[in-house]
């Protein structure tokens, strides 16, 4: 078959530069040295040029996908790298890599799980419109990042990004006061209506998959919820915490840097002592839901550290997700699942 000038086999237009083409500054693409960094999505926005992407490509074993590509602009070799939680989290890992160099020749590397690379600035890779993580938020976190000014000959490393940079993170002015956090800290339980007593980590464990990402928000200092989770199969589930409650090792400091598909928060809304903490609260939670995940939370009774109503909460959380249903509970104390962050989510209105 005859393919029409300008057009490639697969259909798509035919990137008119060459491989020795240089990065424009307009185009898509974190640039280090003679390397340039693409997500997958961009690469047609990106300054590499398409047919060496394709003959490369064609190189790879059978079933290998990737989501980054790493060209070469010297060298015209082409690494094709994944990267497992490359939208949830702000430092993705640099999984398993292949790269094909300019004579067609193939080379494989695995990761090391002990200390495995990472990606820094995710959203120089992507387009100003991917969807998959907010692009802005990516680039804010860069610049609170840059200005503590860590070793950047080890950032490319998780085990120096976790020990080194992530608890300076943490450290950064809290949007709670001393009091409020005060108040909160005191009601973690490790012991009770813990585990499989909790409405809320119950209801989670009932009708969640078992390959979710999942946050248990206000874990407690043992994050008790996380463990049993963790314990009856939950893989990727965090902890997070705040003021004396955060344990090394226990709880992820960058948990709300991340998407997930579920968040829940087992007896925290009812002891937010005033309204601007618990809207802070709602506004957090929201953002750590993905944008067709879910938060999951309760208001139960007793102990409530301010005034506020069920139809109040529900009203808070309304403005931020496009759902709020009770799922459990009663009207007065109930287990509420809102769906469909606002901010996140995109309405079809075809469908509606």
């Amino acid at each position: 078959m005859k393919i029409p000038h300008g057009v490639t086999e697969h259909g798509r237009p035919r990137s008119l530069r060459s491989e020795r083409a240089e990065p424009d500054s307009h185009l898509v693409g974190k640039i280090v040295g003679d390397n340039v960094y693409v997500h997958r999505s961009a690469l047609e926005q990106s300054p590499i040029p398409e047919d060496v992407v394709e003959k490369r490509e064609a190189r790879l074993p059978r079933g290998f996908d990737y989501g980054i590509v790493k060209w070469n602009r010297r060298s015209g070799d082409v690494s094709f790298l994944q990267s497992p939680d490359w939208d949830a989290s702000p430092e993705p890992l640099v999984g398993d890599s292949c790269k094909v160099d300019s004579h067609g020749h193939v080379s494989l590397r695995h990761y090391n799980p002990e200390n495995p690379q990472i990606y820094h600035h995710k959203y120089q890779f992507v387009a100003p419109d991917y969807d998959g993580f907010n692009v802005a938020e990516s680039r804010s976190h860069a610049q609170q990042w840059e200005a503590l000014h860590p070793d950047k000959t080890r950032i490319g490393y998780k085990k120096y990004w976790d020990s080194q940079v992530v608890p300076k993170l943490a450290e950064q002015p809290s949007d709670y006061s001393a009091d409020e956090m005060q108040i909160a800290n005191r009601t973690a339980r490790a012991h009770g209506a813990v585990g499989g007593k909790a409405i809320v980590p119950r209801y989670v464990e009932e009708t969640s998959r078992k390959g979710e990402h999942i946050l248990d928000f206000g874990a407690g200092p043992e994050a008790a919820h996380t463990q049993h989770l963790r314990h009856d199969g939950f893989k990727h589930v965090d902890a997070f915490e705040f003021g004396v409650n955060v344990r090394p090792g226990v709880h992820n400091p960058r948990a709300l840097q991340m998407q997930y598909d579920t968040v829940f928060a087992s007896n925290v809304l009812n002891v937010q002592s005033s309204k601007k903490m618990l809207e802070t609260t709602v506004d957090e939670l929201a953002h750590a839901v993905a944008a067709e995940g879910r938060l999951v939370a309760n208001l139960p009774s007793e102990p409530r550290k301010m005034a506020i109503e069920a139809s109040t909460l529900t009203r808070i959380l309304s403005k931020h997700f496009y759902e709020v249903e009770r799922v459990g509970g009663t009207p007065s104390a109930p287990l509420l699942e809102a769906r469909y962050p606002r901010e996140k989510y995109v309405v079809d209105a075809r469908k509606h």
